[in-house]
């Protein structure tokens, strides 16, 4: 893996990717970069293998393609291989649109719904994206949580 370099990011992205905690919070506003270092923190994670897998949640269908470009984007700089898989509700068994990147080293980064039945069962590392904006914040903790604790 190629390491990329960090000294771009501005000062609080650097500490958010420096931060190690089990669980981080960000208190964030628009537009100020948060998902686009955390598609960098998740697929560093994957490649280095520190995480096998990322489950990540957004309030809306717009921010998780968003980040799902900035994966992209990161992998290209990483000069990963990787394949991108998008399943169309019609097609799914269950009627849920997913999109997932798999590594050739093993790791996987999946975009969930913001239904809380989508963490079920799930390991690996969470991510709330827009946590305050989830319809039903008290269920997507209950459902995350038993994955990183």
């Amino acid at each position: 893996m190629r390491k990329v370099e960090e000294p771009h990011f501005l000062p609080y992205q650097r500490r958010w990717l420096e931060d190690r905690a089990r669980i981080k919070i960000w208190e964030k506003s628009r537009r100020i970069g948060a998902t686009y270092v955390q598609a960098y923190e998740d697929v560093r994670d994957c490649l280095s293998g520190a995480v096998p897998a990322v489950w990540f949640s957004s309030a809306d269908e717009s921010a998780a393609k968003e980040y799902m470009l900035l994966c992209e984007l990161w992998i290209r700089l990483f000069n990963a291989v990787a394949k991108r898989l998008d399943i169309d509700p019609a097609t799914s068994r269950n009627g849920v649109q997913v999109h997932a990147i798999s590594f050739t080293s093993g790791g996987k980064i999946t975009v969930l719904s913001s239904n809380p039945k989508a963490f079920r069962s799930k390991g690996g590392k969470i991510v709330l994206d827009e946590f305050a904006f989830h319809a039903d914040q008290d269920a997507m903790w209950a459902a995350a949580r038993p994955c990183i604790t």
